[in-house]
C-alpha cells in the first residue's frame, strides 16, 4: 500500500502552519490526539495528529515509535505519515480513521455484540494485520478493543496504538511492565516471574482472543481474578473451538497464520457482507 506522505519530517516547518486542528480524540497520560485538516493540500486531507509530552515521554521511546511505524505499511494497519520534534513537545501524524473505534461501536450496541459475520470479518482483518506485523519481526503488544478502528470508507478493520510496539529481539526477558496496557488483555505468561522460554509474538494472539470473545459474548471472559474462562456464553461451537486455542498457554496458542485458516472464517465469511461488512484483501 502506498502510503500518503507528508515528507517524513517537519522539523522546518510550524506544526500549526501545516496541520490544523479540529476535535481532541483521546487525552492520555502520554499524549493527546487530535483530528486535524492537513493545510498543504486543496483538499484538506484529514489526519490524527499525536502530541506528546517530552517530559513523560523520551527521546528514545518516540524514536522507537517512529522507526517502527515507518515500517509499517499494510491494509490493516493505520499508516504514518509524518513526525516532528520541538523543544516541549513531539509530534506523529497518522492517517485518520474515519469511524469509531471497536470499544465504541460496541458500547453504541445495544448487545454489546457484533452478529457472527460481522465479528469474523472483524477478527479476519485484525489477524491479518497481527501476520504482517510479526512476519516484519514487529510486536504491536497491546491488541485491544481500543486499538482496533474501522475505516468506513474501505469497510477495512485496522490496528493503531503502536505506543508499546518493539522489534522482536531474542533471549531478552519481557515482563507486565514492557508492555503497559490494559489488564484485561494482558497475557498470562507476561504476569509470572519464569525464566521459562516463550514466544513474545504470541501475546498479540492472546489479546485478539480477549477481543473475539468481547465482540461475540458482549463481556470480558472471565471477572475478577479467577481466570476461569464462561466458554458456555460464546454459543458457537466452531468459535469457541478457535477461541480455545488463542486463549490458552503460550506454547500451544495459535500463531495468526494458522487462525487465518480456521474453520470459523470459512463458514462465516462465504459471501461479502458488509458492517457494513467483509472484503477479502489481497496480500
Amino acid at each position: 500500500m502506498e502510503k500518503k506522505n507528508h515528507s517524513h519530517s517537519l522539523t522546518s516547518m510550524n506544526i500549526d502552519d501545516v496541520y490544523q486542528k479540529v476535535e481532541l480524540l483521546n487525552h492520555g497520560e502520554l499524549c493527546e490526539v487530535y483530528s486535524c485538516k492537513y493545510m498543504m493540500k486543496h483538499n484538506k486531507q484529514f489526519v490524527a495528529l499525536k502530541i506528546y509530552d517530552n517530559t513523560k515521554v523520551s527521546k528514545e521511546e518516540w524514536t522507537k515509535e517512529v522507526d517502527l511505524l515507518l515500517n509499517v505499511s499494510h491494509d490493516n494497519c493505520i499508516s504514518f505519515l509524518a513526525s516532528s520534534q520541538a523543544e516541549e513537545v513531539s509530534y506523529i501524524v497518522m492517517e485518520l480513521s474515519e469511524g469509531q473505534n471497536l470499544q465504541q461501536i460496541l458500547d453504541a450496541s445495544e448487545s454489546k455484540t457484533l452478529e457472527q459475520k460481522h465479528a469474523a470479518n472483524c477478527i479476519y482483518h485484525i489477524l491479518r494485520g497481527i501476520r504482517y506485523l510479526h512476519k516484519h519481526g514487529i510486536v504491536h503488544g497491546n491488541i485491544c478493543y481500543q486499538n482496533v478502528v474501522y475505516h468506513a470508507p474501505t469497510n477495512v478493520w485496522k490496528i493503531c496504538g503502536f505506543g508499546s510496539a518493539t522489534l522482536k529481539q531474542n533471549n531478552l526477558k519481557y515482563t507486565k511492565e514492557s508492555f503497559p496496557r490494559v489488564k484485561e488483555f494482558l497475557a498470562p505468561e507476561l504476569e509470572k516471574e519464569s525464566e521459562e522460554q516463550w514466544d513474545l509474538e504470541l501475546i498479540d494472539e492472546w489479546g485478539l482472543g480477549i477481543v473475539m470473545y468481547l465482540v461475540l459474548v458482549g463481556e470480558a471472559p472471565w471477572k475478577g481474578e479467577n481466570r476461569e474462562i464462561e466458554w458456555d456464553k460464546v454459543n458457537n461451537e466452531v468459535a469457541t473451538s478457535l477461541l480455545a486455542q488463542l486463549l490458552t498457554v503460550n506454547s500451544k496458542r495459535l500463531k495468526a497464520e494458522e487462525a487465518l485458516k480456521h474453520r470459523w472464517f470459512i463458514e462465516q465469511l462465504q459471501e461479502k457482507t458488509y458492517f457494513t461488512g467483509h472484503i477479502f484483501l489481497q496480500d
